[in-house]
């Protein structure tokens, strides 16, 4: 941008000239002059250099004060273009994917299960009646549910979940029964929305209990919230097939990965089973995983690695571990924290972070699932008489605006951006 003042070389040139002029260079100019009017004319000389002089600084400091302004102007434009364009490309391309994360946990001594919504560590109720002793839950984010198994009911009940514009979560208030006649340990979910629990059955005499892991189809599911009719489940993988007492259950695409709530040293303190029971010899898909804990309360698994909590500690084996054995000083199951009470409830939240509900402490820690090392305990919040967790992520509804800024190629919006401040320039 061209302004109407003297350029910067002009003004400089202009006052060195100036400065050479001076009082005694303008006496000798003027030889031919004598007394009063020799002096005079000096005088004018001079004040003529010194005007000159401050008429030139003063020329330069217009043309500073206008640079500056121009600078301003720009970084202005700069911000306000670069504002634009943040507005119009889609969340997940402006650096923020428009998700919230609620951390959902239960709390059987005080008949609740409530929620936080991170980063804001406030407790806020979810479910404040219908329930009698809630623990284990699980959340199935693609049709936003919540399975909780109460003991108090025997049954495992489900509720819709809710988020509301300002980040509210909450119940539509309907409790639907997804199984019933049961005592159950723990929830757990399959990639297709199934539900899978562990727990022994509590049907009336003559009736024989069955003590398993149990599968109950999502379509049964739905069927009995249509029909208000709640249907059985079915055993997978019997105590009798398991040889032990299994009770935290998580799966993967794969296999099955529980905990056994006894005798886990001579059982197997964790065990890998398939997830479906190998008809002619069941107990070849079975494979424990470590041997070091007898009671193991909690589960989680990542892509890479199975992490177990158990008093006093949580470990972690890799998944493609060959036997139950830990080594004689048992290097092969890591020790990951030793600063845990009771672990009740763990689960990985999808990317690099593991959640811990300890039951002991009463609070809800995290700590880094990149490998099965040692690693830092961070707590979160407290929270007493913690036992289930889980967490759901609600991704943010596109509005008119934004759907239609989808469709524009990123590519080119940047580089409409730049054209335009390029003008400025």
């Amino acid at each position: 941008m061209r302004l109407g003042t003297p350029s910067i070389g002009f003004m400089s040139r202009l006052v060195c000239g100036l400065i050479l002029l001076t009082p005694s260079a303008l006496s000798i100019g003027i030889r031919g002059l004598a007394g009063p009017d020799a002096e005079a004319v000096t005088q004018i000389a001079g004040n003529e250099a010194s005007n000159a002089l401050h008429a030139g600084g003063t020329a330069m400091d217009q043309t500073a004060d206008a640079g500056r302004l121009v600078e301003t102007e720009h970084k202005k434009l700069s911000a306000h273009l670069n504002m634009k364009a943040k507005s119009l490309l889609p969340a997940s391309l402006a650096g923020n994917d428009g998700a919230t994360d609620y951390l959902i946990a239960s709390f059987p001594e005080f008949r609740v299960v409530n929620y936080v919504r991170l980063p804001d560590l406030v407790w806020r109720p979810l479910i404040v009646s219908g329930l009698a002793n809630p623990r284990s839950l699980v959340v199935d984010e693609d049709r936003a549910r919540v399975y909780i198994a109460d003991q108090g009911l025997c049954k495992i009940v489900w509720y819709q979940l809710i988020s509301l514009p300002d980040g509210t979560l909450i119940s539509d208030g309907r409790q639907h029964v997804a199984v019933q006649a049961v005592n159950v340990r723990s929830l757990a979910l399959d990639l297709y929305g199934n539900l899978w629990f562990s727990a022994v059955s509590t049907p009336l005499p003559p009736v024989p209990a069955i003590d398993a892991i149990w599968k109950q189809p999502i379509l049964t599911i739905d069927q009995t919230a249509a029909s208000g009719t709640p249907l059985d489940a079915l055993p997978q993988w019997t105590k009798a097939a398991t040889a032990g007492n299994p009770s935290p259950l998580v799966l993967d695409a794969f296999n099955i990965y529980f905990g056994n709530e006894m005798d886990g040293k001579a059982k197997g303190s964790v065990v890998k089973a398939s997830q479906t029971v190998p008809l002619a010899n069941p107990s070849s898909g079975i494979a424990p995983l470590a041997d070091n804990a007898d009671v193991v309360y909690s589960v989680a698994v990542t892509p890479n690695a199975l992490f177990y909590g158990a008093d006093d500690a949580i470990y972690g084996v890799h998944k493609n571990k060959v036997g139950a054995s830990c080594g004689a000083t048992g290097d092969l199951c890591k020790v990951v924290t030793d600063l845990v009470k009771k672990p009740t409830a763990m689960l990985w939240n999808g990317d690099g972070t593991v959640f811990v509900a300890d039951n002991g402490a009463g609070a809800i820690y995290s700590f880094a699932s990149g490998s099965v090392g040692p690693h830092a305990l961070d707590k979160i919040i407290d929270a007493g008489e913690i036992f289930g967790l889980d967490i759901m992520k609600v991704q943010k509804l596109q509005g008119p605006d934004e759907s239609s800024a989808t469709s524009m190629a990123p590519t080119l919006v940047l580089f409409l951006v730049s054209a335009v401040i390029a003008m400025f320039q």
